[in-house]
């Protein structure tokens, strides 16, 4: 894969999506940004209507945020995304669980499977953000203890205050 070093990318998708405006220039220079990517991808199909999933990358992280329920119907197409992201990666990933909702043991799965696979390639999963659905399933099933947690994803690519 082709990595194009030091590359200003429009940002106001993502601040859009964050709530609010790019402060000054609409340009952010990321470190590596590989090249041909697309930031959207819609996991389709008539099991899976209701997930999104975008991304995009961040100081040598992709930075994943899928949408919607994470449920048994959705899993394996997610599993199969968010493993080829962290191939892509080298297996340092974070996912932004803020928009997920109602995730239930198959969507829990996905996030094991996909943090041992992180750490197969030597690389980390870390989880951003989830809301309180998420993060009192998180904090139920231990989750919370083998998983790293953060409460941003700014936190999550810095590696600053893991729950």
């Amino acid at each position: 894969m082709a990595w194009l070093p030091l590359i200003g990318i429009p940002v106001a998708a993502y601040a859009a999506e964050a709530g609010g405006a790019p402060a000054g220039d609409a340009f952010r220079i990321v470190d590596r940004l590989p090249l041909a990517r697309s930031h959207h991808r819609k996991l389709a199909g008539s099991s899976l209507e209701g997930l999104d999933v975008y991304w995009r990358t961040d100081r040598g992280y992709i930075v994943a945020k899928p949408r919607g329920v994470l449920n048994a119907a959705a899993a394996p197409a997610l599993r199969e995304f968010l493993l080829r992201l962290v191939q892509e990666s080298a297996g340092r990933l974070v996912i932004d669980l803020s928009s997920v909702t109602r995730p239930d043991a198959s969507g829990l799965s996905v996030l094991i499977g996909t943090g041992r696979r992180a750490n197969l390639l030597g690389g980390l999963l870390r989880l951003a953000a989830p809301g309180s659905e998420v993060a009192t399933l998180l904090r139920t099933t231990g989750l919370d203890q083998q998983l790293r947690v953060y409460h941003s994803v700014e936190a999550a690519v810095s590696g600053i205050g893991s729950r």
